[in-house]
């Protein structure tokens, strides 16, 4: 098997370095999403398009790369939540090789003149908000991969409700493009705003205004903390053992059934980084106590 080539494209092919268009000129299948085949028009190789099912797409390609060159091209930097992970895992990393380039992280930074090497970076394509409020106790600024599910009026939206209302925002389009724009914002203005779909929105909280709320959760919440009915709390001390016999990590999954104001749940979510956490109660009432503690 030849191996398998894949490249980074970072903002747009003229950030490719002379070794890597050689790869590219030579190659006689090329493999990536519409828009970055798009960028060669020219060549005369097979595309096939990375599409709804990219893993299928992928186990085709050791019977093409037994006989040819085989290329798949990735935006940014292919390991930097790209492709790359998912190449390597489909067809071994032996069979395949990989070239960096830039990022849209380090991009928007350098347009920014802001350094990164503190950034809290998220990506929410194809993921959950949790993954946003996880970044929130970093003091910033928070960089933000979107997706249409998640464009920058709702994150706008989603920090507004966590009460950053003076943090600033910006959505950086099209970079790398002959239409890129740069601009900045307030969150209530980002609301409102139509932004092309090809974005990334950078976050620059006011000190001091980082996740106001969290640090409001810690182990060992007292009961006039939370939200609840009276009696209906499990106990501080009793949280403590449960929580040291479970010995969870980040990543895991915890259900708690019978979560009665959410205490146990609240307080997993500080060792369950990464992971998920559902809390399931059949009474409304105490299912909206769930919700209102999860919020505070």
């Amino acid at each position: 098997m030849i191996p398998v080539q894949v490249v980074g494209l970072g903002m747009s092919p003229a950030d490719l370095t002379p070794k890597v268009q050689e790869i590219i000129r030579e190659a006689q299948v090329l493999v990536g999403g519409r828009r970055l085949l798009d960028y060669f028009p020219d060549h005369r190789s097979m595309k096939i398009p990375l599409g709804k099912d990219p893993e299928g797409t992928l186990r085709q390609l050791p019977a093409l790369a037994a006989i040819k060159r085989v290329v798949v091209l990735a935006s940014g930097d292919p390991n930097f939540y790209g492709v790359g992970p998912l190449v390597v895992r489909v067809l071994g990393a032996e069979n395949v090789v990989i070239h960096p380039n830039l990022t849209a992280m380090q991009t928007a930074c350098a347009r920014l003149r802001i350094p990164w090497q503190d950034a809290g970076v998220v990506s929410l394509h194809g993921r959950s908000w949790e993954h946003l409020a996880a970044v929130l106790g970093q003091p910033g600024p928070w960089l933000i991969y979107t997706d249409p599910a998640h464009p920058p009026g709702e994150i706008a939206r989603f920090l507004l409700d966590r009460g950053l209302s003076a943090a600033r925002f910006c959505v950086l389009e099209d970079l790398g493009q002959a239409t890129e724009r740069i601009t900045w914002m307030s969150l209530a203005e980002a609301q409102e705003g139509e932004f092309s779909p090809l974005n990334l929105v950078v976050v620059v909280p006011e000190p001091g205004e980082a996740a106001p709320r969290r640090p409001r959760l810690h182990l060992g919440l007292p009961e006039a903390a939370l939200d609840h009915q009276a009696g209906l709390i499990t106990k501080a001390e009793v949280r403590a053992v449960v929580l040291a016999k479970l010995k969870l990590f980040p990543g895991q999954v915890l259900w708690d059934v019978g979560a009665g104001c959410g205490s146990v749940g609240l307080e997993a979510s500080l060792l369950i980084t990464g992971g998920r956490i559902f809390a399931v109660e059949r009474h409304p009432e105490r299912a909206a106590q769930i919700a209102a503690n999860r919020d505070r």
